[in-house]
């Protein structure tokens, strides 16, 4: 609380007010003991009690009624980081002089109905009876002032607390998160449209300009999700209202580009990676290839000084290849690894084909036992000057 000029001056106002109702209307409870002198106490004692009593908002920085106001040490728009999240925090502008409205009608029927019951008591038991004047003037003064300022508040659709926004979405007063993706838009209104008020006389006018200067700072932000609206700032002048929209609607829109940025380059990366891993394993598979060929061609008694061609698949296994030397020793494999000859290229025909090689051998065992020829034909998918190179050790081995 602060001392401040204003302050007493609002006090010493709430205090003459419960004077004067003490004076015309609690005269009795003190008329053995003059008026004018306890009346003047009294005005002393309630001045006192409404210096504090009062909210901190009258007479100090404080603009506002609790944490409805605004302290002007404090931005009306603040905005904070808290990890992933950005808090946006719009305080509610100051209601001016409603606040002491409400706490000099407070004091008014506080005083008469305080007057009223110890006035009845007094003659009743026929004693003076000023604490419980005491005790119904301050708990209805403090009851009615912050019910009026509740209220008030109520229709402005004052938010005290922040909401936030990240690149998932936002985070509303409540605590409860709306994924963006149910997020429709962010929308500025004020909350006390739809409210009529027809002016028939100067007193109707004087309250349709305070209720039109109430409506100046009832602006509230709305976010707009899963069909339906939720405020998550109120109690705001427009201007206000429309930076909280374009720093919430800004914000997210910078924290979702940034959040897709990390994901492309955590994307790049991945890809990178398992690119790295696929020549890796190609590689691998090469070397696993040529060596299962190698033993192989070992096995079917081919030379060392062989000619060789083989294709394989990702896991290093051999699916197609052809192995001679110069003796016309020849190891076939083909129909996807199915198939396997090994045997003597001499009086071996070449047939013609559009792609690839394909050829007819001398194979007695399989003649036998198929009544048929064993032709093979090789992979069109190889470079065709392989399959003529191939095509001419056949030609000449089959002739030797």
């Amino acid at each position: 609380m602060n001392f401040s000029i204003k302050r007493v001056a609002v006090s010493a106002g709430v205090g003459a007010v419960s004077w004067f109702v003490l004076m015309v209307l609690a005269r009795n409870l003190f008329y053995s003991y003059g008026l004018y002198y306890h009346g003047l106490l009294f005005w002393l004692i309630f001045s006192g009690i409404a210096f504090y009593t009062l909210p901190a908002s009258v007479g100090s920085g404080h603009a506002g009624i609790g944490n409805a106001g605004l302290s002007k040490g404090d931005a009306p728009l603040t905005i904070t980081q808290d990890g992933e999240w950005t808090v946006i925090h719009a305080r509610p502008v100051d209601i001016g002089g409603y606040a002491a409205f409400g706490w000099v009608f407070g004091a008014i029927f506080g005083g008469v109905a305080g007057a009223a019951v110890a006035s009845f008591m007094h003659m009743m038991s026929g004693g003076n009876w000023p604490v419980v004047f005491l005790v119904i003037f301050v708990v209805l003064t403090f009851l009615i002032a912050k019910g009026y300022v509740a209220l008030i508040n109520r229709h402005r659709k004052v938010q005290r607390a922040p909401f936030a926004v990240s690149a998932t979405g936002v985070r509303l007063p409540s605590g409860r998160e709306v994924a963006r993706a149910n997020v429709y838009a962010w929308t500025v209104r004020n909350a006390r449209n739809g409210q009529v008020f027809i002016a028939a006389n100067s007193y109707a006018i004087a309250g349709q300009i305070m209720a039109q200067n109430l409506a100046e700072k009832s602006y509230v932000l709305e976010l707009e999700h899963d069909g339906k609206a939720t405020v998550v700032a109120g109690g705001l002048s427009s201007a206000l209202a429309q930076a909280a929209r374009d720093e919430a609607k800004a914000r997210g829109d910078e924290l979702a580009e940034r959040s897709g940025s990390q994901a492309g380059r955590h994307i790049k990366g991945w890809l990178k990676a398992e690119d790295e891993e696929s020549d890796r394993k190609i590689a691998t598979s090469g070397e696993k290839a040529s060596a299962a060929l190698h033993r192989l061609a070992d096995e079917a008694d081919i030379q060392a000084e062989r000619w060789s061609r083989l294709r394989r698949n990702v896991e290093g296994e051999v699916i197609e290849a052809i192995v001679a030397d110069r003796t016309g020793r020849a190891l076939v494999i083909y129909n996807d690894g199915q198939e396997r000859w090994t045997g003597s290229l001499k009086g071996a025909q070449l047939l013609p084909v559009e792609k690839g090689l394909k050829a007819q051998v001398d194979d007695p065992d399989y003649r036998a036992k198929h009544l048929a020829e064993r032709r093979f034909h090789l992979s069109p998918h190889q470079p065709s000057h392989e399959w003529a190179e191939w095509a001419d050790r056949i030609r000449l081995l089959s002739a030797g």
